[in-house]
């Protein structure tokens, strides 16, 4: 008799699926370090040469990105994760398929905070015309937008 993949556990994995996911309820997509927008701090500042700007802040931000995808490698595997599903994105992917690790290293906070930063930094300089590349994660986007983190 084979106990982990029983029918109830069958059952509860499709229940699951027909649930919102956990990065988009309560309180868990309210979880951030910030109050308030990321406009100030992803304009250009004055003196500052703009393809610097670009520059310094993509680096960052893939450097941010790989930290947080470093902490759950353990558990993105070939077996579990044999394709980067929910898009093409790194975040799609984390939000989708290991946020429960995010919340067990309790992450959640830096993590939906990096997302807003990204996001408004991204729409500061038009780095993401094509709207495809955000619909995985467009609801998460609206409400952040309307909750003044993104602006």
């Amino acid at each position: 008799m084979n106990f982990f993949h029983s029918k109830k556990t069958q059952k509860s994995n499709r229940a699951r699926t027909n649930q919102r996911p956990l990065f988009l309820s309560p309180p868990f997509i309210d979880a951030s370090l910030v109050d308030g927008s990321f406009k100030k701090i992803v304009v250009l500042p004055k003196y500052v040469d703009e393809d610097e700007w670009l520059a310094v802040n993509v680096f960052e931000f893939f450097n941010y990105l790989n930290m947080f995808y470093g902490t759950v490698t353990d558990f993105c595997t070939p077996t579990n994760c044999p394709t980067m599903s929910a898009g093409p994105k790194v975040f799609a992917h984390i939000y989708y398929h290991h946020y429960e690790q995010i919340l067990h290293l309790r992450e959640e906070k830096q993590f939906n905070s990096l997302f807003a930063h990204f996001i408004s930094f991204a729409k500061e300089f038009n780095l993401l015309s094509d709207k495809k590349e955000l619909a995985p994660l467009e609801e998460l986007i609206t409400y952040m937008e309307n909750n003044g983190r993104i602006s």
